[in-house]
């Protein structure tokens, strides 16, 4: 038997720019991420490029790192499940840096924490961190304007919206077409410029 799917007007409705969720852009990412140093830009990095949660993010274990494959293998609590992330040379250059200082047989977590009870950096204590660097770019911001950011950033070149959604860890492409895909006009200029039109 065939499961109908019943969509409301509302979550089928096209979204413009002024839809989108707070988030950060490519540049403002860069901006920040170049301004820090040392476990702070880390984690800067990993926000971005993981789009993961920021409670996922922070409770990444060493063992969690395959330096080989370049794939982070990141639980993630929501879904209760495991997300197998491939990411790039650099990320995984800093991690290394990191990994020969912290020498992880001390330490199980990347960014380790002795005064919190979990044994890493607490969410708080990162959205902390996250308002010390505002002053990069001038404006508020959150932990969860990276998970945006990454998302709008790679619908904006053309990713495709399941490779998007496998990252991000969502149950369904609806989720993240509904959360990112917008219809701007440098979209609609790419259409003129790339699909025929007679």
């Amino acid at each position: 038997m065939t499961n109908i799917i019943n969509y409301s007007k509302a979550n089928i409705q096209v979204r413009t720019e002024r839809d989108l969720p707070p988030h950060i852009t490519f540049d403002e990412f860069k901006k920040i991420y170049y301004s820090l140093s040392g476990k702070d830009q880390l984690l800067c990095g990993l926000m971005w490029e993981t789009g993961g949660r920021i409670s996922d993010v922070l409770s990444l274990r060493w063992k969690d790192i395959d330096f080989d494959t370049k794939i982070i293998n990141m639980y993630v609590d929501k879904r209760d499940f495991w997300l197998n992330i491939p990411v790039s040379d650099m990320i995984i250059s800093d991690l290394k840096n990191h990994y020969l200082i912290d020498k992880p047989e001390h330490t199980e977590f990347i960014f380790s924490s002795h005064k919190s009870k979990t044994g890493h950096l607490t969410r708080y204590g990162a959205r902390y961190k996250v308002k010390q660097w505002e002053q990069a770019i001038g404006r508020a911001l959150h932990p969860h304007m990276w998970r945006h950011g990454l998302a709008i950033h790679l619908l904006a070149h053309g990713v495709n919206i399941k490779v998007i959604a496998a990252r991000l860890g969502h149950s369904s492409v609806f989720t993240t077409m509904n959360s990112y895909l917008v219809v701007t006009p440098e979209l609609q200029r790419q259409m003129i410029e790339h699909v025929p039109m007679r």
